[in-house]
Order: structure tokens, then C-alpha cells, then sequence
């Protein structure tokens, strides 16, 4: 059995995904549904794509699907601080794509297997060389923004004033401190402060207007303020901030570049200490047993 997977006998496939496989494998295009799955999840982790919908259900031994160790090596290497449960999550994402993927192709006339191979290895470049620009800090925001939120990219459209309420909100500035102690309690990730939702670059300037001084320096002072009095001053230096300006208006960047050396709570106030998550693309809050039973799992 793969270390990458721990104990894990069986991965699923959602119920969308099994007629598709199913209706490949009819149609002569496959032998069996374990080859389209395999095929799905190959292309899938190539681009880098996910797909997190659908109840699922037990599908394929482990190693009938992946006999040779290739995916548990895969996995292992693009998620080394993950959970056999979460890296088995993760291959699982992978496939869940890759099989809409494959289906969508061959409905519309353009499943091509040489072709289909050729297009990933050529995509897999490009997404290692953003990769690659993202390490160094030299991603393009544009290229950022439209891959849209993710497990580890959320968009904020502020950190002091409410566009819902038109006016000042503290509440702001909490929803900031959970989206970034769920980044460190996942795998890290990125913050952007002055894109709203729906991908449109707000910019800073409401929230500058509130400050004593309207210019980045007062903004980062008072981010650093929201960390330290929300996730206490001794996580503060795992947390990276800098500002780009994007069609005219600025953008603050939170980077949280990894996990955090120890889980990190929120303290909203005296009494209270809640434990955020990264999942898919929003920050999950876990209860006393589901936090306990995660710590143990990553520290």
C-alpha cells in the first residue's frame, strides 16, 4: 500500500463521474472505468485542474488504480506536508476533472489522445513556470486573479470598510485574520485585499480614507495590528504583506508562504479560541474534536 496514502484501501468517484465512465467505456473508447479514471487523473494533476462537487462513493482498490506507485509519487511530491486522507482527497479532485474533461471532449468531437497528451505537457510548462514567478513574487496579478479563489488564493474587497453596509466595519478585519490563520493551518497561500469576488479590482482607496495616514505604510501597520490582536504577535512574522497597483488602483498581497510551525487560533475575544482550515475555496471553522483530531494529524 502507498505511504502517500497511508492506510486508505479505495478511492471513489462521484456519481456524475461513474456514468461518464461508464458511457466512455460503452462507447469502445476504453476498455474499463478504472482507465478512464486513471487517464482523468493524470490530466488533471498535469493542469493542475480540481473538481470538488458531488457525493461520492467507493469506486477502485488503491493499487488496482495506480499498480506501479506513479500517482502516489506524484501526490507525495506536489503535497509533502498533506494527510494520506488529504492527499487521497487531492487525486481524487484530480480525476473528478479530468474525466469531465475527457467527456466534454469527446461530446463536442475533440477528444484526441495524442493530442489531449500533448496539450498537458504543454500546459504543465506553463503552470511550473507560474509556479515558479509565484516563489519568486514576480506573478502577474491579472494571472492571479482570473485563476480565481482556490485552496490557496481568496479575495477580499477590504479590510476596513463594509461595501454591504457602506460604512466602517471591525467585522472586516476578522474575516482578513480567518481567511490567513486557515492558510496556516493548511498548506499556505495567497490574500488579496481590494478584489472583490467576482474578480473586479476594487482597489484600496475606501479603506485608505480611514486610516489617520491614507498610504500603504498606515495600511500594513494596521494589517499587522489585526494579526496581532487576532492570531497573537508571535505569528505575525510568518505572514508576508506587500502592494502591487493594477489598472490604476492599488492591491495589497497577503502571502502566507507555508504552513505555521503550530496550529494557529483565533481569538475574536477573552473567552473564545476557534480553529480555522483551508477547504477548497473558503475557510472552514472545525469544532473542538475535528481540531484536536486535525492537529494530531499535522503537528
Amino acid at each position: 500500500m502507498s505511504s502517500a496514502f497511508g492506510d486508505i484501501r479505495t478511492l471513489p468517484a462521484s456519481n456524475k463521474a461513474k456514468t461518464f465512465m461508464k458511457q466512455l467505456v460503452a462507447k469502445g473508447l476504453f476498455d474499463e472505468q478504472r482507465d478512464v479514471w486513471t487517464l482523468g487523473a493524470a490530466l488533471g494533476i498535469a493542469l493542475g485542474k480540481i473538481h470538488e462537487q458531488g457525493k461520492r462513493g467507493t469506486f477502485q482498490n488503491v493499487n488496482s488504480l495506480d499498480p506501479d506507485g506513479i500517482f502516489s509519487s506524484i501526490i507525495l511530491g506536489q503535497y509533502p506536508n498533506a494527510s494520506p486522507k488529504e492527499r487521497a482527497k487531492k487525486i481524487v479532485d484530480h480525476a473528478e476533472w479530468g474525466i469531465r474533461e475527457i467527456a466534454r471532449r469527446e461530446k463536442n468531437g475533440t477528444l484526441d489522445f495524442v493530442k489531449l497528451a500533448e496539450n498537458a505537457f504543454t500546459e504543465k510548462i506553463e503552470i511550473n513556470e507560474k509556479l515558479a514567478k509565484r516563489k519568486k513574487g514576480q506573478v502577474d496579478l491579472e494571472d492571479l486573479i482570473s485563476e480565481g479563489e482556490s485552496d490557496k488564493l481568496e479575495f477580499k474587497a477590504s479590510i476596513i470598510w463594509d461595501y454591504v453596509e457602506g460604512k466602517r466595519n471591525k467585522i472586516m478585519g476578522l474575516e482578513i485574520a480567518k481567511t490567513v490563520s486557515a492558510f496556516m493551518n493548511s498548506e499556505g497561500g495567497n490574500l488579496l485585499i481590494g478584489v472583490g469576488d467576482d474578480k473586479i479590482i476594487l482597489g484600496l482607496e475606501k479603506d485608505l480614507r480611514l486610516l489617520k495616514k491614507p498610504d500603504t505604510d498606515a495600511f500594513g501597520l494596521h494589517f499587522t495590528n489585526i494579526i496581532n490582536n487576532y492570531l497573537g504577535k508571535e505569528n505575525r512574522p510568518y505572514v508576508k504583506i506587500r502592494f502591487e497597483t493594477k489598472k490604476g488602483k492599488k492591491i495589497a498581497v497577503v502571502t502566507v508562504p507555508n504552513r505555521a510551525p503550530k496550529p494557529v487560533f483565533i481569538c475574536s475575544t477573552k473567552e473564545t479560541a476557534d480553529f480555522y482550515i483551508r477547504l477548497g475555496n473558503a475557510s472552514h471553522r472545525l469544532n473542538t474534536r475535528q481540531a484536536n483530531e486535525y492537529i494530531k494529524q499535522h503537528w
